[in-house]
């Protein structure tokens, strides 16, 4: 086991992009940039199932593996056309000054499969040769319901945005590590 670190505590600022075709290359790696994001989360949905023996008083003796669904979570900081559309699809639509209006209820339905709005997702840690970067192969974009779009003085205007990770053709969902360890 190694020794307590201070120097290995990390605070893991970064951008995000969508569609990168070449990670050697600057931010947006040949993609499109969608912005600086904050307060990034992964959640990894590991579920499992417990194995109980009645001979030990129902007591867990064992645990299955489950399904394991694949989130990254964050706050799109800036109000971009291209998050917009990317986060509303055709619930967005360009206005006369060129920046996109969402509409609600928009004209998506019920029953609508969200995976045709999905994106190859690119998280690029600003110190990219000490930080993790993360990689989701195919994401299909949620609103975050749960939050909300503040306008206030007294906080950021943040676009909350969940992004579920589905299998790509190659049965990968997501990578993290170095960007120059990722491979697209």
């Amino acid at each position: 086991m190694a020794l307590p670190n201070a120097t290995q505590i990390l605070r893991v600022p970064g951008r995000l992009c969508i569609n990168p075709t070449d990670l050697s290359a600057a931010f947006p790696h040949s993609g499109t940039a969608i912005g600086i994001a904050s307060q990034i989360r992964i959640i990894t949905g590991i579920e499992e199932a417990r194995v109980t023996a009645e001979e030990f008083g129902g007591q867990a003796v064992e645990a299955i593996l489950g399904k394991r669904d694949y989130f990254l979570g964050c706050l799109l900081r800036q109000w971009d056309n291209d998050a917009i559309g990317m986060l509303f699809g055709d619930d967005s639509s360009a206005g006369a000054s060129g920046d996109r209006i969402i509409s609600w209820p928009g004209t998506d339905r019920a029953g609508y499969q969200l995976s045709g709005r999905s994106v190859k997702l690119c998280f690029t840690a600003d110190r990219q040769t000490e930080h993790p970067s993360v990689l989701v192969y195919k994401a299909i974009p949620l609103y975050a319901e749960a939050e909300a779009l503040r306008l206030t003085v007294l906080a950021e205007l943040a676009m909350p945005v969940v992004f579920l990770g589905i299998r790509d053709g190659s049965s990968r969902v997501a990578a993290m590590g170095l960007l120059s360890d990722l491979s697209l």
